[in-house]
């Protein structure tokens, strides 16, 4: 794995998580990703993917849910709730940087600010870029540009 540190990119209007990281396997239509010490599974691809090639993923912050349901989970500290009448977006801070979490009254009728949960994706519902670089990651998730 290259000695990059993984970060969160910027948002885009879309709303959703952007996490940097390093393409680790190539199986059966899936693709890991290891982003720090966390391996991700992606199954939504926009571009062939090969071992060792720097992607972007992104994960639209309603996809991101509070539990373990899936192989990409992930630690998180909750730091603050907004709400927003039905739905509340959680604010987290996690291993790779601050994440959010769109989720219903009832996901989050139990969460306290500072309380350690997981969260989670399906491999399907992340998108995954590869050698996206700079400023282009918001193009190339709104379908503006290819990837290069």
């Amino acid at each position: 794995m290259s000695d990059r540190k993984p970060r969160l990119l910027p948002r885009s209007s879309a709303e959703q998580t952007a996490l940097e990281g390093e393409v680790v396997a190539v199986e059966q239509g899936t693709v890991r990703v290891q982003a720090g010490d966390a391996t991700f599974v992606v199954s939504a691809c926009r571009t062939p993917a090969t071992v060792g090639a720097h992607v972007a993923l992104f994960i639209k912050e309603e996809h991101l849910q509070l539990d373990e349901r899936s192989d990409n989970a992930l630690p998180a500290r909750v730091i603050s709730l907004e709400y927003h009448g039905e739905a509340t977006v959680i604010h987290l801070e996690s291993p790779l940087g601050l994440l959010r979490v769109r989720a219903s009254y009832t996901e989050i009728s139990v969460l306290d600010v500072g309380e350690q949960i997981e969260v989670s994706f399906p491999t399907d519902k992340a998108i995954l870029f590869t050698n996206i670089v700079g400023r282009k990651y918001n193009e190339a998730y709104s379908g503006q540009i290819e990837s290069t």
